[in-house]
C-alpha cells in the first residue's frame, strides 16, 4: 500500500508583529508526504517508511525514517472486525537538522505518539544536541478507508 499526501498552509499569508512598526507576512507552506505499510508475512509486525518534504518562503526541509509497529489486534474483512490496535516505534532523520525517535500507539482510529528531536545541526553547540518533545493525537477513520469496498461494512 502506498499514500501520497499533499498539505498547503497559511494561504491566507497571515500577518505577524514582533514588536511595535514591525510586521511579517507568513509565507505559505506547502508539504508533500509519500508513505507505504508493509506487513511482514506471518508475523504480527509491519514497517510503516515515510518520506515528507516541505517548502516555507526559500526554506526546504527533507524528513526520513519509518515505523516498525507491532499489531495487538488485527483488523478483518473475513470476521467482520473493522478495528485495528498497535505499537509502533519509529526513527527518522530530518536532513541537516535532527535525528528523530518516536513512539506511536495505535487503537482503532485513533493514535497518539511522542517523539523527541535529537539537535544534530550546528545549533548543537547551543543546544548540546537537546531538542523538544512533541506530543501527536491522530484520527484515522479506518473502518470506512480499509471495508468501504465491502458491502457488508456499508
Amino acid at each position: 500500500m502506498f499514500k501520497i499526501a499533499f498539505g498547503a498552509y497559511h494561504l491566507n499569508k497571515p500577518e505577524q508583529n514582533f514588536a511595535p512598526g514591525s510586521s511579517y507576512r507568513l509565507p505559505v507552506r506547502l508539504a508533500y508526504a509519500f508513505t507505504s505499510h508493509f506487513d511482514i508475512e506471518d508475523t504480527k509486525f509491519s514497517i510503516t517508511p515515510t518520506l515528507v518534504f516541505q517548502t516555507q518562503g526559500k526554506a526546504r526541509e527533507l524528513l526520513g525514517g519509518t515505523y516498525i509497529k507491532y499489531r495487538t489486534t488485527t483488523g478483518t474483512k473475513t470476521t467482520g472486525k473493522i478495528s485495528q490496535n498497535g505499537i509502533g516505534f519509529g526513527l527518522f532523520y530530518r536532513v541537516n537538522d535532527a535525528l528523530i525517535p518516536k513512539l506511536i500507539y495505535e487503537a482503532g482510529d485513533f493514535a497518539v505518539g511522542l517523539s523527541y528531536d535529537v539537535n544534530l545541526s550546528g545549533y548543537r553547540t547551543a543546544s548540546k544536541y537537546m531538542g523538544g518533545f512533541e506530543v501527536c493525537l491522530r484520527y484515522n477513520n479506518l473502518a470506512s478507508s480499509l471495508f468501504a469496498s465491502r458491502k457488508e461494512f456499508k
